[in-house]
């Protein structure tokens, strides 16, 4: 069956290593496409949606080898048009991804419109409208999208909103371009800086300057070896764990400054945060005090990151209001987190909780990963046991993640 068994832990203390970013890797493993020598990718998360990426890659007849639990070797020599019109494209958001290289390197792409996690309304339309701007025509035949380059595009283009996704599409789109491309109102999250150095190191000219990112056309892409930056939200989640079982943690590996946001956060709901060039420690003393938190791009606070918050401000002592203006309807969890006790009322694109002095073990249903994440940490702090049904989506995003947090029991 589909499900984990967890039960109360009374505190925590210990080390967590940090893998690498899944939504850097994702990136990544598209952007390997382009490359026309062998690549050597280090700190690769051994998770399902990684999984995914590379089975894709092998229809595509990229040769791929793993070298222990996270260094992948990818033979590019064999690579060859095809239809992406499958089942495992429609599994994961990510496969949006091969829109944009694919229309690169092969001038045309088929793909089957991509699932993923369920966080409402999702359109691909600024896809889309920037690379319909750099010269590529667009049609739907049922659950896939058609595509072609049919001419030279604009030099200049830009975002309505940022993008993540949508800002990768474009670069991996551009990089393949004899002329110039300037993007403008570009994603600022470090997983497209990690995108660009990963490029930079196949021997694109790609440059960031906030949010405008230049490309310079013509570029002949080679191979590397690269290491993926720390997985942010991974840190993240351990963290506000750790804040909310209470005791002490430290995650090993990260980029502290990625999480600016999300420390100073922790710090205002009393945790004592200390950082180094490339760990973070967090102690909890006593029960946190309810703090407000708005998710939004980066460097705002990570909408990822917002389901697990949301069981912090249920154990904390007064009224937290989280909202989401990144995803307003991702508050599913709210409704199997009231099975464990958490009380709560909805607001305009968020929730109003109110905390309480202890949760209670029941039934919940994993419904997303982070989701997932939110109802593990919960079951752990709630008293008695707990049931997670659909516990598989945590491996879309966690390596380890139970193994991770048994070591840190005392």
């Amino acid at each position: 069956m589909d499900a984990k068994l967890v039960s109360h832990i009374r505190s925590v203390n210990g080390s967590v290593p940090i893998s690498g970013a899944k939504n850097s890797a994702l990136l990544i493993l598209a952007a390997t496409l382009l490359a026309k020598e062998p690549v050597l990718l280090n700190r690769v998360p051994d998770i399902q949606d990684v999984r995914f990426m590379l089975d894709v890659l092998e229809l595509l007849g990229m040769k791929i080898r793993w070298f222990g639990p996270a260094v992948v070797y990818f033979d590019p020599s064999d690579i060859q048009y095809k239809d992406l019109n499958t089942e495992v494209c429609g599994k994961i958001r990510a496969s949006i991804l091969f829109l944009g290289v694919m229309l690169g390197r092969f001038s045309k792409v088929s793909l089957r419109l991509p699932g993923g996690c369920n966080l409402g309304p999702r359109p691909i339309d600024r896809h889309i409208d920037v690379l319909t701007q750099l010269g590529a025509d667009f049609k739907q035949m049922g659950h896939s999208i058609i595509a072609s380059k049919l001419k030279d595009g604009a030099s200049e283009v830009s975002f309505s909103n940022p993008t993540v996704t949508g800002t990768a599409n474009a670069i991996l789109y551009a990089v393949c371009q004899d002329s110039d491309v300037v993007i403008k109102n570009a994603a600022l999250e470090p997983e497209i800086d990690d995108l660009i150095s990963f490029l930079q190191a196949l021997g694109a000219k790609v440059s960031r300057m906030g949010g405008m990112i230049a490309i310079k056309g013509g570029a002949t892409l080679g191979g590397c070896h690269y290491d993926i930056i720390p997985d942010r939200i991974e840190a993240g989640t351990f963290l506000i764990a750790g804040a909310v079982l209470g005791g002490k943690i430290e995650v090993e590996e990260v980029i502290p400054q990625n999480l600016d946001v999300v420390l100073k956060a922790l710090q205002a709901v009393g945790a004592d945060i200390r950082t180094s060039d490339n760990h973070i420690s967090l102690e909890m003393k006593g029960r946190p005090v309810a703090h407000n938190i708005v998710a939004t791009e980066y460097p705002g606070f990570p909408t990822d990151l917002q389901p697990q918050w949301c069981v912090l401000s249920a154990i904390s002592e007064g009224e937290s209001v989280i909202l989401d203006r990144v995803h307003p309807e991702r508050f599913d969890h709210m409704e199997q987190l009231a099975q464990l006790g958490v009380k709560y009322d909805s607001v305009e694109s968020g929730v109003r909780i109110y905390g309480v002095d202890q949760l209670h073990g029941s039934e919940v249903y994993a419904k997303n990963l982070r989701s997932a994440a939110a109802l593990v940490i919960s079951g752990y702090v709630a008293k008695g046991q707990t049931n997670i049904v659909k516990i598989s989506e945590l491996g879309r995003g966690y390596p380890g993640f139970f193994e991770k947090i048994k070591n840190l029991q005392k």
